[in-house]
């Protein structure tokens, strides 16, 4: 579903005598449609770490070059690396770990450093978005590390959340829950919540990383939500 089909569908739901040909220029309750579907698509981003806000950056590394400048990463809407290791791809398909520090930490450990002439095995994410290794890379190779995404914002009639379309329907009522608050209208906030409730049940189950079990006990006499 697109932005407008959306907001569209939000104003079906609800009962809604407006007509929203498009998500500019709009008015009134027509208005408000549009900033509560756009709530409620920015909030979803933000509430888990979703497997659909994850992406993968291939960072070619260049023999004889130890600075990579990333920028180009934030036109794909770069937050931070998911996981602490990249993934050193030799040219003959072999691969390797190389660490990822933090930028303190490896000024630290390497300040007083030469930055020997070999295979490098930690890396650090300076402010300027620039990646930094401690060694001077020997061979061409590639470095992989999948990513966080930033959240977006929909904007245009055709902007199409990038998560899986069978849950679009989720914004339409999350955003539908934002009329009801507004106007108070109980009957459009028990279909909001019940509707809303059962995609997000099958976002939890779905779009969500595998939890790893770790060897602490658990704790008793106290409830997690």
């Amino acid at each position: 579903m697109t932005f407008l089909e959306i907001c569209q569908k939000v104003a079906r739901e609800g009962g809604l005598a407006v007509r929203i040909a498009s998500v500019t220029d709009q008015s009134g309750m027509a208005a408000k449609v549009v900033d509560w579907t756009q709530e409620a698509w920015s909030e979803i981003q933000v509430w888990r770490n979703w497997d659909f806000m994850r992406a993968t950056a291939t960072i070619p590394v260049v023999a004889g070059t130890r600075t990579y400048d990333i920028a180009a990463l934030t036109s794909s809407r770069f937050a931070s690396w998911d996981n602490t290791d990249f993934v050193l791809l030799r040219a003959d398909g072999s691969r390797a770990r190389v660490a990822q520090t933090s930028y303190a930490r490896f000024n630290e450990d390497t300040r007083f450093s030469d930055f020997p002439l070999q295979e490098p095995s930690i890396a650090a994410m300076a402010a300027s978005f620039q990646l930094l290794l401690n060694t001077i890379p020997i061979a061409n190779a590639t470095l992989t590390n999948d990513y966080w995404k930033t959240a977006f914002t929909l904007a245009l009639d055709t902007d199409t959340p990038d998560m899986p379309v069978d849950w679009h329907v989720g914004i339409a009522y999350k955003a539908l829950e934002k009329y009801a608050m507004h106007e108070e209208a109980p009957e459009a906030m028990g279909k909001a919540r019940r509707e809303w409730a059962r995609v997000r049940s099958q976002m939890l189950k779905r779009a969500l990383p595998p939890v790893e079990i770790g060897v602490q006990p658990l704790a008793f006499g106290r409830r997690f939500r």
